[in-house]
Parts: C-alpha cells; sequence; structure tokens
C-alpha cells in the first residue's frame, strides 16, 4: 500500500498475501477512532506466486492517505483426496461488496467470496478500535462465513464440492434494514476437472 507522496510509495514494500488484484475496490464511510473516515475495501486476489496465502485477504485502507487500516484472512480448507479434492488455492478473486443497511450515511457490513465457495461476511458497523498489532481490531470488526456452497451437506460430512465465488456479490436493502446478497457460483479455468 502506498501513500500520496512519490518517495514513500518507492521505499514501500508490498504486502506478502497481496496476489493480482483486478477486482474493482469498494468505498465507503466509517467510524474509525471515533472519528469518520472513508476507506477502500480491496480483494487481495488471485495467487499467480504459488505462495502459501497469497491472495485471500480482505484489506481496508484510509482512502485519503492509502495507509493500511486492517485485513482479514480467509483460511484455506486443505488439500484432502476425500474430503476436498480441488487443487486450486483459495483466493478472493473478486471485489467486496459493501452496504449501508440503516441509510445513516456509514457502512455497516462488507460481503466478499472466495474460490471454496464460502461467502464471507465482515460487520464494519461499530467504531473500529485498534487491536495490538497497531490495525483494526478483528473483534471490533468480526468477520464470519455466511454461506459455504461447497459444503452441500452443511456439516462437512461429504467431499467438497467445486463451488467458486468468482465475482463481487450484489446486495439490496429491501426493508427492515436486511440485506439480501446475491451471488452465484461457477467455473473457474484453473478448477480442476
Amino acid at each position: 500500500f502506498c501513500t500520496a507522496v512519490a518517495n514513500v510509495c518507492a521505499s514501500t514494500t508490498p504486502d506478502r498475501a497481496l496476489g493480482e488484484t483486478w477486482s474493482a475496490p469498494a468505498f465507503g464511510r466509517v467510524t474509525y477512532l471515533g472519528a469518520q473516515k472513508w476507506v477502500v475495501f480491496i480483494a487481495s486476489g488471485y495467487n499467480k506466486f504459488g505462495s502459501v496465502y497469497t491472495g485471500r485477504t480482505l484489506y481496508v485502507v484510509d482512502a485519503i492517505a492509502g495507509t493500511l487500516l486492517g485485513r482479514w484472512d480467509m483460511e484455506d480448507v486443505a488439500y484432502n483426496v476425500t474430503t476436498n479434492p480441488a487443487t486450486i488455492d483459495n483466493t478472493v478473486p473478486g471485489g467486496p461488496a459493501v452496504v449501508d443497511l440503516d441509510g445513516n450515511g456509514y457502512l455497516d457490513r462488507v460481503y466478499i467470496g472466495d474460490l471454496e465457495g464460502r461467502l464471507w461476511k465482515l460487520d464494519v458497523s461499530q467504531n473500529a478500535t485498534l487491536g495490538g498489532d497497531g490495525y483494526i481490531s478483528t473483534s471490533v470488526w468480526p468477520i464470519c462465513k455466511l454461506f459455504d456452497a461447497g459444503d452441500p451437506d452443511g456439516n462437512g460430512a461429504t467431499a467438497r464440492v467445486w463451488a467458486p465465488i468468482s465475482t463481487r456479490p450484489a446486495v439490496a436493502v429491501i426493508s427492515n434494514a436486511q440485506a439480501n446478497v446475491y451471488f452465484g457460483t461457477g467455473g473457474d479455468p484453473k478448477a480442476p476437472s
């Protein structure tokens, strides 16, 4: 990540988890350390490097300063010939979708899918405070698995099916500040046949 000053950018080391991030970022306003802040959510993209953890991170960056404010890593489902025969690395190639549930002008949720077929929900409705690592506390802005299209019985007892989410979800608030999240699963050119 890089600030707007060129000489600082030149000396900034890229994050090791950043992959091919070609999805569109999502902008919005949140409450950060008791004040309003404009931020950008960025998916880390495909893992073209073949290294562990590359490409399965959701970042939030200060929209003005360009500094990293927080990150959430999606776990990988380990390869297993019986329970998870997929050989592709889990990544988040699709962009994040953001939503203001109550119409107050501040974001409340961020949704993103991964290549394991899981839809994730990040709750950003609270005032962001910092954790011990200097980034937004993941207990104040928690992420959870909302849906797992790769787990057909919902309990992990059968083999995972190939159901990657490779595009940005769509979100609509129709009534009662409830998010309706729409997404599809499908093929990927690197998916096992």
